[in-house]
């Protein structure tokens, strides 16, 4: 009814038995292969727009999600990552030679996707920064503080738009948390003692 399809793919099991994506370490699986195939079954049977093929994620799927960015994006076309990172080996071996939209959502008192990046994971500013060059923007981002409508969820928010001269008008949004937690903002699902920003909904 609102002329749009959404899907949830789940990766295969890991070691410990949860879900995951092979989002360039830890797996041998190939789940480009798998979300390329996928979104060619799924174009068979429905009617999508081979241009607005979009992808998001959190955490994992978030590396996930940009991990497509960098070898998908003859059929993805944008995709944003929420509390996910690239490594640095896929920072640096990007294969990806067109413009993509890339939208981070990021806290820095994230203990799970550290925010200034850990052993062979980027910071959170290094991603950034690193779409940003890719997409050809310019380097100065235009500044919105998110208002603070929640003052009780110990956490701001700030917005930095990178969207002038970007190749094929690919902007890149980052929604910087400040104190916030490994989690997804405006979520219902709240942890005790964990910070989620309740200013905007992710």
């Amino acid at each position: 009814t609102e002329n749009f399809i959404i899907c949830h793919p789940n990766g295969t099991f890991n070691s410990s038995g949860q879900r995951f994506w092979n989002a360039g370490f830890a797996s041998t699986i190939d789940d480009i292969g798998f979300l390329s195939a996928l979104i060619d079954t799924l174009k068979l049977k429905y009617n999508i727009n081979d241009e607005k093929v979009f992808s998001t994620g959190m955490s994992n799927g978030g590396f996930m999600s940009l991990t497509l960015a960098c070898e998908l994006s003859d059929k993805v076309k944008a995709v944003a990552s929420v509390t996910g990172s690239m490594t640095i080996n896929q920072i640096t071996n990007c294969s990806n030679t067109s413009a993509i939209p890339v939208m981070q959502i990021h806290g820095t008192a994230d203990p799970t996707v550290a925010y200034n990046g850990s052993l062979g994971v980027a910071g959170i500013e290094a991603v950034v920064g690193f779409w940003v060059n890719h997409n050809g923007c310019d380097s100065v981002a235009v500044i919105t503080n998110v208002a603070d409508v929640n003052t009780t969820d110990n956490s701001t928010a700030t917005r930095y738009d990178f969207n002038q001269n970007c190749g094929d008008d690919a902007a890149v949004v980052f929604y910087k948390i400040e104190n916030g937690g490994h989690t997804w903002p405006g979520g219902s699902f709240l942890l005790p003692g964990v910070v989620t920003n309740l200013d905007f909904n992710a």
